[in-house]
């Protein structure tokens, strides 16, 4: 079932006042800019991985599959450090391959949780 909004309505007024208030708007240019589409191209890649477009599903079937998606998506786009069983942060020891001898430690992320897949 779908609800629209008319635009005579007190939700739809206070919605565009939200949504076109100069403080959200100025925001959005520094949130969003035009170099940074990793995180919208993983989302799709997310997306594809529980509703491939190589197979045809009934309009429900596609719907769920895409609400799946975007909870696993929303529980795991920013995963906290992985920890030792003491508690201490883990890192991971990478090398430089044109920086020979260069190495580098990057924090080890937290595996992905499928909780919403269960």
């Amino acid at each position: 079932m779908v609800q629209s909004l008319t635009t005579a309505s007190r939700a739809f007024a206070a919605l565009k006042g939200i949504v076109e208030s100069p403080s959200l708007l100025r925001d959005l240019t520094h949130t969003a800019p035009a170099a940074q589409t990793f995180s919208l191209e993983f989302f799709h890649s997310v997306l594809i991985h529980f509703a491939p477009k190589s197979n045809a599903f009934t309009q429900g079937v596609t719907k769920a599959r895409t609400r799946l998606g975007v909870l696993h998506f929303n529980e795991n786009v920013s995963p906290e450090q992985a920890e030792t069983q003491d508690g201490i942060k883990r890192y991971k020891i990478k090398s430089s391959k044109s920086r020979k001898g260069h190495y580098t430690a990057c924090p080890v992320k937290e595996d992905r949780s499928y909780s919403t897949c269960q």
